[in-house]
């Protein structure tokens, strides 16, 4: 089957878009650094919804750790723009980005790593000791179930960073639209895309649609005596090339 690839700037018609969009024309490009705003903006509306993120914050965020957050969320979408692993809907109300570990990475990209880990290093120091005691369960897990998911296959396949779209927005089929950029590359690339899904409530039956299947699992808080709420699920999901392209 032939893939669909897109331009740097496209229009994606109603052939090219699910039918629960409600409009002929819909304006899908790259994003760019103009959009980071908005972009993060978007971000920070729909990890309200993620149990992960409920479980991680333990208590609300102080003035400093929004800010630090917020930065954070400009470091990635910055990331994304540079290496031009970002698209967008309605300049930032839909966002997708991700990751060709298998490219040669430019030098102010691995600059916005190095700023990435100064921040969290930052916010190690400001935060709770419950706080940094949940995030270390989450990073030690990822690491465990990506290294048996993906063993040295990690920087051969695509990574699928994240997606997301404003709350009053979903539900038009932008996150579809998006998504399906990124499996049309890794399509014409021949590449695996593999993603971290923690609203899997939310997101199993979205991820399967376009080809993912969970490899590997965990909980988070099932352990942990300071959480009284229900353990929460996280899915390694992998969308194999499929054969007949």
């Amino acid at each position: 089957m032939k893939s669909t690839m897109y331009n740097r700037d496209h229009t994606a018609r109603a052939t090219d878009v699910p039918k629960t969009i409600d409009r002929e024309e819909i304006q899908i490009r790259q994003m760019k650094y103009v959009d980071i705003f908005a972009a993060t903006k978007t971000s920070l509306a729909t990890t309200d919804q993620d149990p992960m993120h409920q479980y991680l914050h333990v208590s609300p965020n102080t003035i400093i750790e929004q800010w630090l957050e917020t930065i954070m969320y400009w470091i990635m979408w910055t990331s994304s723009i540079y290496t031009g692993c970002a698209w967008t809907i309605d300049n930032g109300s839909a966002n997708i980005g991700y990751v060709e570990p298998y490219k040669p990475r430019p030098i102010l990209d691995k600059v916005l790593e190095y700023l990435a880990v100064l921040i969290m290093i930052i916010q190690t120091a400001i935060q709770s000791k419950e706080r940094t005691k949940r995030q270390n369960e989450l990073r030690s897990n990822l690491r465990v179930h990506i290294t048996e998911s993906l063993g040295g296959r990690k920087n051969e396949v695509l990574y699928f960073r994240t997606v997301a779209t404003l709350p009053m927005k979903q539900g038009h089929g932008y996150g579809s639209t998006l998504t399906r950029i990124v499996t049309s590359l890794g399509n014409a690339q021949g590449k695996d895309i593999w993603l971290v899904s923690s609203n899997t409530a939310m997101n199993t039956g979205f991820y399967t649609k376009h080809g993912f299947v969970t490899v590997s699992n965990f909980e988070l808080g099932n352990e942990n005596p300071s959480w009284k709420g229900s353990p929460i699920p996280i899915h390694i999901m992998v969308r194999r090339v499929p054969s007949n392209v």
